[in-house]
């Protein structure tokens, strides 16, 4: 039994000996040439520069897409309906202008947004990305002017 140890102790020796050899020298990978796909070469540089991708900032926080108004004329004051479309490429909050402080703004859908006069503007304020349509019932006083 003692020599049957032995034994195994002086092949596992002899097998450790033989791959404690020298390393083999790296292969030579100037000329080497890899061809890919330019669908995975693709994919392998967007995973490379997914942070830089991720980072870059629009030109612009927001903008206003377009206001369709709907005024009625009565007397010296002017009513009406606005619907707007905004969108907001950030997840930040921004402050979006819309009409001009002097107006009274009777209603404002929806709800859940925050509209607030900034600047001498009414202004939407907003951290939910994308596009949103908004409506706004005002009136405003008008001036009159006599022309000579």
């Amino acid at each position: 039994m003692f020599t049957r140890i032995l034994g195994w102790l002086a092949l596992m020796q002899f097998a450790t000996s033989l791959f404690a050899a020298e390393p083999a020298p790296p292969p030579d990978l100037k000329s080497a040439e890899i061809t890919l796909p330019y669908s995975e070469l693709k994919a392998i540089w967007q995973s490379a520069n997914r942070e830089a991708l991720a980072k870059r900032k629009p030109p612009v926080e927001a903008a206003l897409l377009s206001a369709r108004y709907q005024i009625v004329f009565k007397g010296d004051t002017a009513a009406g309906l606005v619907d707007y479309e905004v969108e907001n490429f950030t997840e930040e909050w921004i402050a979006i202008p819309l009409l001009g402080g002097q107006t009274q703004v009777e209603e404002f859908e929806p709800a859940d947004l925050q509209l607030v006069v900034r600047d001498g503007h009414y202004a939407v304020i907003t951290n939910r990305p994308g596009k949103q349509k908004l409506r706004l019932k005002f009136a405003l006083k008008l001036n009159r002017c006599s022309l000579p």
